[in-house]
C-alpha cells in the first residue's frame, strides 16, 4: 500500500521522548525512521520502567514503532563511517544532543550537510541551540515549571500540579514533526536542504499563546485554573450525587439549553447570570445555583440530560473507564500490532482518504536491524559499481 511518505529516509539521533516523538509521526505516516542507538544501552528511555508492556518499556514502546534500530558507537571512527554513508542517502536527521555534542562528534548539520546537501536536520533541544541557556540540560518537568506553565496548572487555592501527560515534550515532537513536513515540502521546489532548530522551551509559548497575549494585555499573570476556565461560565466540573461532571458551557446558546434540561428556570430570570461575562463576575453564586440541581442527579442521568439537550459535558473519566468504552473500539483507538495479535499499540489519529496508517510493527529490539541494514548496504555498493 502506498503510504504518505512512502521512500523518506530518517536517520534518528535524537533520544527519550521529545525527538522521537516527531519520528514516530514520521513514521506511522510511511517513512523509514532508522534510529542509530548507542551499543549496549539504546535509547535511554527503553530503561524507563515500570510500567512495561510485553516486555518492552511502555514510554518506548508508545513512540518507536514502526521504526528500525542500528546500534553505533558515534566515538568509534568506523561506525562514524557508517553513519556518514547512511546520511548521503538519507532525507531527514534528527538529533537531541546536549549543545555542542553534535559538533564533537562529527555529526552537526554543517558537517552532515557537506556529505549530503539536501539533508533537512531537525535539532531538538531545551532552550535552542543559540543564546545564554544553549547548554542548559532540560526535562519536559523542568519546562513545564520554568515557561509558567505549571502556574497555571493546580487548584484554585494556590497548589500547584504539572499536567499529567509529558506536555512540554509532546509539543516539542509535534512541533519538530510539522518543521520537517514543511522542510520537506519547500525542498521539492528549492531542492534544498535546511536545518531546524526547536526548543522545548519555545515550543510551550506555542501551546499557552492565548494565555501570553493575556498576560501582555492585562499585566496579569493568570493563576491555577483548578478544574475551571476563568474566562467562561460554567465551564468546569460541579458536583453530583455519585461524584463529578465536567460541564463545557462555551457560549450563550448552549446556556440557554442547559438550563432548559436542567429546569433552571431561577437561573434563567437572574440578571447576574444573563452573559458570559456576567456569569464570570458572580461564578460562586452562579455553581451553587447550579449544584443545587445536579446534586440531585448521578453523573449518568446528568450526562444523559446534556446530551438530548446538545450541550458538551461529560463524566471525568479515568483510562481505564475509556477502555471499557465502546466508544472506544468505535473509535479504533487500540491497533493490533502486526504480527502479534492481542498486543496493542495506540492509533495515529489522523485518517487521511487516499494513504491511511495501517501498519503498526512492534518498536525495534536494539540493533535489530542490523542485517536488513547490511543486506541493503550491499546491494547498495552492488548497484555502485554496476
Amino acid at each position: 500500500m502506498t503510504t504518505l511518505l512512502n521512500g523518506i529516509k530518517v536517520l534518528e539521533l535524537s533520544r527519550t521522548l521529545a525527538g522521537p516523538f516527531a519520528g514516530h509521526i514520521l513514521a506511522d505516516m510511511g517513512a523509514d525512521v532508522l534510529k542509530i542507538e548507542q551499543p549496549g544501552t539504546g535509547d535511554e528511555s527503553r530503561g524507563f520502567t515500570p510500567p512495561e508492556y510485553e516486555g518492552t518499556s511502555c514510554y518506548f514502546h508508545a513512540v518507536n514503532r514502526n521504526k528500525r534500530s542500528l546500534a553505533l558507537d558515534l566515538k568509534n571512527p568506523e561506525d562514524l563511517k557508517v553513519l556518514y554513508s547512511l546520511v548521503e542517502d538519507a532525507d531527514i536527521v534528527t538529533e537531541s544532543y546536549r549543545t555542542g555534542v553534535a559538533e564533537r562528534l562529527g555529526v552537526d548539520y554543517t558537517t552532515l550537510s557537506e556529505i549530503n546537501p539536501s539533508l533537512i536536520y531537525l535539532s531538538v533541544s531545551g532552550y535552542g541551540r543559540t543564546g545564554s541557556r544553549a547548554s542548559w540540560p532540560a526535562y519536559d518537568i523542568v519546562m513545564q515549571a520554568e515557561t509558567g506553565l505549571m502556574s497555571m496548572t493546580g487548584t484554585e487555592d494556590g497548589e500547584l500540579v504539572k499536567i499529567g501527560p509529558s506536555i512540554a515534550d509532546v509539543s516539542t515532537g509535534l512541533y519538530g514533526a510539522t518543521g520537517l513536513l514543511g522542510a520537506l515540502f519547500e525542498r521539492e521546489r528549492s531542492g534544498q536542504g535546511q536545518y531546524i532548530d526547536v526548543a522545548m522551551y519555545d515550543a510551550q509559548f506555542g501551546v499557552m499563546a492565548n494565555w501570553l497575549l493575556a498576560t501582555v494585555a492585562t499585566g496579569q499573570a493568570p493563576k491555577p485554573m483548578g478544574v475551571g476556565n476563568p474566562a467562561l461560565a460554567p465551564y468546569q466540573t460541579v458536583r453530583t450525587s455519585d461524584g463529578t461532571y465536567m460541564l463545557g458551557v462555551g457560549n450563550n446558546s448552549h446556556w440557554a439549553r442547559f438550563r432548559r434540561a436542567l429546569d433552571l428556570s431561577d437561573l434563567a430570570d437572574d440578571a447576574r447570570f444573563a452573559t458570559n461575562d456576567l456569569r464570570v463576575a458572580h461564578r460562586p453564586e452562579l455553581i451553587a445555583g447550579i449544584e443545587d440541581r445536579t446534586q440531585t442527579l448521578s453523573s449518568g442521568e446528568l450526562d444523559d440530560l446534556l446530551k438530548q439537550a446538545g450541550v458538551p459535558g461529560s463524566p471525568v473519566n479515568t483510562l481505564s473507564d475509556v477502555l471499557d468504552d465502546p466508544f472506544s473500539s468505535e473509535r479504533g483507538i487500540l491497533q493490533d500490532l502486526d504480527g502479534h495479535e492481542g498486543t496493542k499499540a495506540v492509533k495515529f489519529p489522523v485518517a487521511f482518504s487516499r494513504t491511511p496508517v495501517s501498519e503498526y510493527r512492534r518498536a525495534p529490539e536494539l540493533d535489530s536491524s542490523r542485517p536488513t541494514w547490511l543486506t541493503e548496504a550491499d546491494e547498495a555498493r552492488v548497484s555502485v559499481r554496476n
